[in-house]
């Protein structure tokens, strides 16, 4: 088989590879393998079947007490190539063996496929909500935002002065009883609130039942 290393495809690579063609110390293989890690991964899987299938076809080679055809003896008997050209020796036909069982393995384990997402924990708690903004400033005209709770009849916003923590009381907004999943205060609202403060959300089910408070998160205006 003959290949540009350089610029085959990786399926005719890994086959040439496969068969003898061509040497993984060779310094174009080992150049685009140094171009695609992936590559070079897919090789030494490859290659580590193409062993285990080498030392089983061994085993099975051996002649067996009741004499007959070994594996590679009726291998070598097909004639691989079109009319007029010569038949592949044992070794060689052997090498083709294992690897198309090998490459066809291979193809399989690396075949693209379809993720599958779990659906995302609906509970509040450390490391498992994200709150909008957090650890950046609050942009114009752009609300607080934060993950639903399953099983949340309403949610109440704390708000913190930063740096001495003090609770941030904001008159005639409704911060104990939020239905949706974001606050949007009004420019007066917004303007009475510290430069710098931290908050979090605390879901509420209908029975007025705390489920969960979410961590704190800190943006400045």
């Amino acid at each position: 088989m003959n290949i540009d290393p350089a610029s085959g495809a990786a399926e005719d690579l890994l086959a040439a590879l496969t068969v003898g063609d061509i040497g993984p110390t060779d310094p174009r293989v080992q150049q685009r393998f140094a171009h695609d890690p992936g590559l070079e991964a897919r090789w030494r899987a490859l290659a580590a079947t193409v062993a285990e299938l080498r030392a089983t076809l061994t085993r099975a080679d051996e002649p067996s007490a009741a004499g007959g055809d070994s594996i590679v003896d009726t291998l070598a008997s097909v004639q691989a190539f079109h009319r007029g050209r010569r038949s592949l020796s044992r070794r060689r036909l052997l090498a083709f063996g294992i690897g198309a069982v090998a490459t066809a393995a291979a193809t399989w384990f690396w075949l693209p496929r379809a993720e599958v997402h779990e659906p995302p924990d609906p509970r509040l708690g450390p490391g498992a909500t994200r709150l909008e903004p957090d650890g950046m400033p609050w942009a114009a005209d752009a609300p607080l935002r934060w993950q639903a709770v399953r099983g949340a009849e309403f949610y109440r916003l704390d708000l913190r002065a930063v740096p001495d923590g003090v609770a941030v009381v904001v008159p005639g907004a409704a911060l104990n009883r939020l239905e949706g999943t974001s606050w949007l205060p009004t420019a007066e609202v917004r303007s009475a609130l510290p430069a710098r403060f931290r908050w979090r959300v605390v879901a509420i089910d209908d029975s007025n039942v705390p489920l969960a408070t979410s961590p704190w998160a800190e943006t400045w205006q």
